[in-house]
């Protein structure tokens, strides 16, 4: 499925009152009493959510959430009929951003649904904007060591080391950033040749 939501029913199955209720919200719903076919669905096309009925005996729901997990982003919603804290914190443990106790009206899960999906899209892009601030970070660090090299090998002040830098990568059609790293590995192989003398 392209969006909405998958339904792994592993318990007993749901009614069709909460199946009609997600699709009147708007949401695309698919359902599956396989654990391996809701791996293949997810890998496949990731849905907005996930809401594993882990009501039937063991730990298939809980497994199939761990792997999900390992895997994948997919926001997770647990419904099931026990509230005991072994369940709960194992869901907890997983990330996930709801956990229905039946029985439960339609109105109430497609409302967690509807927060989850609301939570899952916030923390991807707290997610991804972290990535994006780590990746600047990286990128600045090397541009500042590549222009301390520039500067102690050239005497240049560090404007002058910039400009130099700049004016490279604008010559190789490069970025600053892959430029000021291929100016540090030539500087590292230079120390490795040359490494700088001992005083007696």
């Amino acid at each position: 499925m392209n969006s909405g939501v998958l339904i792994a029913n592993l318990g007993a199955p749901l009614s069709d009152e909460l199946l009609d209720a997600l699709r009147n919200a708007g949401r695309e719903v698919a359902t599956t009493n396989s654990v391996k076919r809701a791996i293949e669905w997810i890998f496949a096309a990731p849905p907005d959510l996930a809401m594993i009925d882990v009501s039937a005996p063991g730990d298939d729901g809980i497994e199939l959430g761990l792997r999900l997990r390992e895997h994948s982003h997919v926001p997770l919603v647990f419904l099931s009929d026990y509230a005991d804290r072994s369940r709960v914190g194992k869901a907890c443990q997983l990330g996930a951003l709801g956990y229905v106790v039946k029985p439960a009206t339609a109105t109430r899960v497609v409302a967690a649904v509807e927060a989850a999906i609301v939570l899952g899209g916030e923390l991807a892009r707290l997610s991804a904007a972290e990535v994006a601030l780590a990746s600047a970070l990286t990128t600045l660090r090397t541009t500042h060591e590549a222009m301390g090299a520039l500067m102690e090998r050239r005497r240049l002040n560090r404007h002058v080391a910039y400009d130099a830098l700049r004016a490279r990568a604008r010559a190789q059609r490069r970025t600053i950033a892959a430029t000021a790293e291929e100016i540090l590995v030539a500087v590292e192989r230079l120390n490795l040749k040359c490494p700088p003398s001992r005083s007696e």
